[in-house]
């Protein structure tokens, strides 16, 4: 269970949202939606422990993380979130292998497991090709094999469909259903209607 309560964040002056206040089980699909500048990014942010909100608190599995020091909030990154953003964020001049083993904290690949998510995902034989090579939706992809092989509880997805044909998003929100039917919570930035009726609730933030 994942718990907002009253949550604020303001950057100096200017405030991008203020008393937020909502819950998202596990097993579910939470969309937030908003014009651009409404804080759906800042929001994923908090809710990651990324940046510390203004106030009000965030509860996590019954652990508040706004009260986390800098160790308790990187091992709850490490343990509890995974992330997909819009850009990938792998590394270009990579293999596909080297990618999820870097992501993954692994020395080296383990090959076998990557090679059945891959598979998992469409991309089986991919494993030692450079990210460079594939298109928006293979790279969005190979994103999702890092979050099939470190199953996080909690997954914060920023915009993952925004760069990626109709086809490509489907696959994509088909693997994010499942990881919520597997248990996992997951919170999704939007704009795209297609998203939305993936969700289970929205959370419609507006300017403050």
């Amino acid at each position: 269970m994942l718990t907002v309560n009253d949550l604020s964040k303001s950057f100096g002056n200017y405030t991008v949202f203020s008393g937020l206040d909502f819950q998202c089980v596990p097993g579910t699909v939470t969309t937030l939606t908003g014009s651009s500048g409404s804080g759906k990014s800042t929001l994923l942010n908090c809710l990651g422990g990324l940046i510390q909100p203004s106030a009000g608190s965030i509860t996590v599995a019954g652990k508040e993380i706004t009260q986390l020091g800098s160790r308790g909030l990187l091992k709850f990154r490490r343990n509890t979130v995974g992330y997909l953003f819009q850009d990938y964020a792998l590394v270009p001049d990579k293999t596909v292998y080297n990618n999820v083993a870097l992501a993954m904290g692994w020395f080296r690949p383990r090959k076998n497991l990557i090679d059945e998510a891959l598979n998992t995902v469409g991309l089986s034989r991919y494993g030692n090709r450079p990210v460079f090579e594939l298109s928006g939706g293979e790279q969005q992809r190979v994103a999702l094999t890092r979050l099939l092989l470190k199953r996080p509880p909690l997954i914060l997805a920023d915009e993952p469909t925004g760069a990626l044909d109709e086809a490509n998003s489907i696959v994509v929100l088909n693997h994010l259903k499942q990881m919520t039917i597997d248990g996992a919570t997951v919170i999704v930035a939007t704009h795209d209607p297609l998203v939305m009726s993936y969700a289970d609730q929205n959370i419609a933030l507006t300017h403050t």
